[in-house]
């Protein structure tokens, strides 16, 4: 594996805090991310921290059994360093991992209600399915194991009662799912409050954006439910139709 150096995970980690904070995924000291920086290391967020304001002296660097090797802002790390530290020990390909709360994604762990619905082929080629973990308390070990039956077979969760949760196989491959679930849970949201007829990707429609995509984590389990036949090639109707204007 080609890791970053301390260095540069530290700088990126602050990039992406800065993003997750300025696009309203986390507030007051929510949320928290880790990049692998060694076999057995990763560079981490400390606790009581908003996003916004990380900087490179402030993070962590410590072993995946949560033991610190280097603190050079004598910070404590976040609580839920376990439940980053697990993704990790439960596939050894990962390379990062983020946690959110951001508030369409929340909405729908709060509701326990995965998301596998192909409205388009970006969801499909990019996270796939989003299972919902079971509930633990912040910190808690129970919440630390509950992603672990996930993180070979998706690219991200949302945890019953409390947020999302993703994984990379880059650096950077974690906030991008992260970006990526909450557009695609936005999308769910506005399709159920609209209250619209989706015209889904068919079968054969997700099984070519699979393999034009080759994206890493793709299995069975992690495939969106799509429509029996081909219906998107088809003129749409009009709005005013929709709205029975005519």
């Amino acid at each position: 594996m080609n890791y970053l150096s301390d260095r540069e995970a530290r700088e990126l980690i602050c990039n992406i805090g800065h993003r997750m904070s300025d696009k309203g995924y986390v507030s007051a000291n929510d949320g928290n991310m880790s990049i692998r920086v060694g076999e057995n290391t990763a560079i981490i967020t400390p606790t009581g921290i908003n996003k916004g304001e990380l900087t490179p002296d402030i993070l962590l660097k410590i072993d995946f059994d949560g033991n610190i090797l280097d603190n050079p802002g004598n910070m404590r790390p976040t609580c839920e360093t376990r439940l980053h530290m697990n993704c990790y020990k439960s596939n050894d390909a990962l390379m990062s991992t983020c946690h959110t709360h951001a508030q369409n994604a929340m909405v729908w762990a709060c509701a326990g209600v995965a998301l596998d619905v192909a409205f388009g082929p970006e969801p499909q080629g990019t996270i796939g399915k989003v299972p919902v973990a079971p509930y633990g308390y912040p910190g808690s070990v129970e919440l630390s194991e509950s992603v672990i039956p996930f993180t070979k077979d998706y690219k991200c969760c949302l945890l019953a009662n409390h947020g999302a949760m993703s994984w990379g196989y880059s650096p950077k491959e974690a906030w991008y799912v992260m970006e990526a679930l909450e557009a695609y849970a936005k999308l769910c949201m506005q399709m159920r409050m609209l209250q619209l007829t989706p015209r889904l990707l068919s079968r054969e429609q997700i099984e070519d954006v699979v393999r034009y995509c080759k994206p890493t984590c793709m299995t069975e389990k992690n495939r969106m439910v799509g429509g029996d036949a081909v219906v998107n090639t088809q003129p749409g109707i009009n709005l005013s139709e929709l709205l029975g204007l005519k």
